[in-house]
């Protein structure tokens, strides 16, 4: 009973931790059909009012499969830990990965859904830890069940250079192209290039060994009768 209490209580403060995320606002938009939502919430300003609108247009099919969300955060978040008690000027801060599931839950709680964060802050030397990084796919419920943590992190490793040359707009619009195609059972770019280089490959091989041959053939020396004297 009292772990459950624990638990509760819990989930209570980090709700309130993270109120403030919530209410920095956003650009939301409703699936008449289903009721799902998109929800923009650029606390960075990576995107100009129309990018915002851009990128929309690139969420709005996801919410055929849950919630879709975009946030982009450049502060740290505080907390305290086991050794506040013993080091209590010490400062602790959530990692990317905690604030990005805590986002999630309290914008969709349970729900089926899918939310890209870009965190500015992470590179920060007193928050880098193995849960930290600038960019992160959280996915729950049935998208979770369609999308693996590889397709999740193949995702990533493909917009990490649009992040890097700061081209915000065309990197959150890849990773929801991306995994919109990737729930519409659509075959990616990777399953092409993947067959392409089988098909090189094998045409390679088959290639060399003709040559080989041919090489063999032409160059094998030919017996001579021997003359009787």
């Amino acid at each position: 009973m009292l772990k459950t209490i624990k638990k509760i209580l819990l989930c209570v403060f980090l709700l309130f931790a993270f109120r403030i995320i919530i209410n920095a606002g956003g650009t939301v938009y409703g699936n008449p059909e289903n009721g799902h939502r998109v929800v923009i919430d650029d606390q960075a300003g990576l995107l100009s009012e129309d990018e915002e609108k851009e990128l929309m247009e690139h969420m709005i099919p996801l919410t055929a499969y849950g919630e879709v969300a975009f946030a982009a955060i450049d502060k740290n978040y505080p907390k305290r830990s086991a050794r506040y008690i013993d080091y209590p000027d010490e400062l602790y801060y959530y990692s990317s990965l905690e604030i990005a599931r805590n986002y999630y839950t309290f914008c969709f709680g349970e729900k089926s859904g899918i939310l890209f964060m870009i965190d500015l802050a992470s590179d920060q030397t007193y928050r880098v830890n193995e849960f930290t990084k600038d960019l992160i796919i959280i996915k729950q419920g049935a998208i979770h069940k369609k999308i693996s943590d590889y397709y999740a992190d193949k995702t990533i490793d493909k917009v990490a250079q649009l992040y890097s040359r700061k081209e915000y707009l065309k990197c959150a619009a890849s990773v929801f192209d991306r995994i919109g195609r990737e729930l519409a059972g659509e075959k990616n770019d990777d399953s092409a290039k993947i067959l392409s280089s089988i098909l090189l490959a094998v045409s390679f091989s088959v290639l060399l060994n003709y040559l080989l041959v041919l090489f063999t053939r032409r160059w094998k020396p030919q017996k001579r009768d021997r003359m009787i004297c």
